[in-house]
C-alpha cells in the first residue's frame, strides 16, 4: 500500500492535501509546485475538491503530467470529494478513482434529507455526533474505494473547536480495520495534536500527511508547526 512509505512521522518532506485553482485554492499548480521547490518537499499530492459532476478532471491531470517533466519533486494527482450520506457514499464519479493516486473523502456539509446543513445549523454535540456517524459509514463502506478520510473531526474542530477524542479513537481504529490512512492534517488539527498524537501512535494506522493548503505559503506546515516535538 502506497501509505506506508510515507507513515513516518518524523518525514515532514511530504504534504498530501492540497489544493489549486482548479477549484478553490488560490494559487495555481506551477505555483505550488515552485513553492515546495523552496522548502525542499519530496513529494506533494494536488487534491482538489471534486464532485459527481465535475468536468475538469482530464484537464487537470495533463496539467500535473506536463508539470512532473519539469520538477524533481513526485506529484500524486489526488481528489478530495465530500462524504455525501450515512451509507458512507462519495461525491464523486466512479471513473475518477482509477486516475488519482490520493482519494481523499472527507466530511464537509451535512446532507439530511433532500437539504444540505452547515455542521453549525445543529447543537454542538449533535453537530458532532453527525460528522463521527458519516465518517465511520464512509469506512465501513464495503463498496469504498477511497484511500484517505479527510481532517477527521474537521467540521467539529472548524465551527465548536471541540471534537471527543473517543470519537477520534473510533474513527482511528476503524481507518486501521479498513486500511484508510488517517488525515493528519495541519489546518484542522493543530489544536488537537498532543491528544491525536498518542492515540495514532496506540493504534498505528495508515497516516497521510497534509495541510490542507489553499494558498501556497501553507504547504509543509506541519514542518513548521511540529519540527522537534515528534
Amino acid at each position: 500500500m502506497m501509505f506506508e512509505k510515507y507513515n513516518d512521522l518524523t518525514n515532514f518532506n511530504i504534504d498530501l492535501h492540497i489544493h489549486s485553482t482548479f477549484t478553490d485554492g488560490k494559487d495555481s499548480i506551477v505555483d505550488i509546485v515552485k513553492q515546495a521547490e523552496a522548502i525542499n518537499l519530496e513529494t506533494i499530492a494536488i487534491t482538489d475538491h471534486i464532485r459527481e459532476n465535475s468536468t475538469y478532471f482530464d484537464e487537470y491531470i495533463q496539467e500535473i503530467i506536463r508539470i512532473r517533466k519539469t520538477t524533481n519533486i513526485k506529484i500524486l494527482i489526488g481528489f478530495e470529494a465530500r462524504i455525501k450520506n450515512f451509507q458512507g457514499e462519495v461525491d464523486v464519479a466512479n471513473e475518477i478513482y482509477a486516475k488519482s493516486d490520493i482519494k481523499i473523502a472527507s466530511v464537509h456539509r451535512f446532507t439530511i434529507g433532500k437539504k444540505v446543513y452547515n455542521p453549525d445549523f445543529f447543537p454542538k454535540e449533535i453537530a458532532q455526533e453527525i460528522e463521527f456517524d458519516l465518517s465511520l459509514a464512509a469506512l465501513k463502506n464495503i463498496n469504498k474505494e477511497f484511500n484517505v478520510l479527510g481532517h477527521p473531526g474537521g467540521m467539529s474542530l472548524r465551527y465548536f473547536n471541540d471534537f471527543p477524542l473517543e470519537y477520534f479513537e473510533e474513527i482511528i481504529i476503524a481507518c486501521k480495520e479498513n486500511s484508510i490512512a488517517f488525515d493528519l492534517n495541519s489546518h484542522y488539527h493543530r489544536s488537537v495534536y498532543p491528544e491525536l498524537i498518542k492515540l495514532l501512535r496506540e493504534h498505528n494506522p495508515l497516516i497521510s500527511l497534509g495541510s490542507d493548503a489553499h494558498n501556497k505559503l501553507s504547504i509543509g506546515k506541519w514542518r513548521t508547526l511540529l519540527k522537534g516535538e515528534i
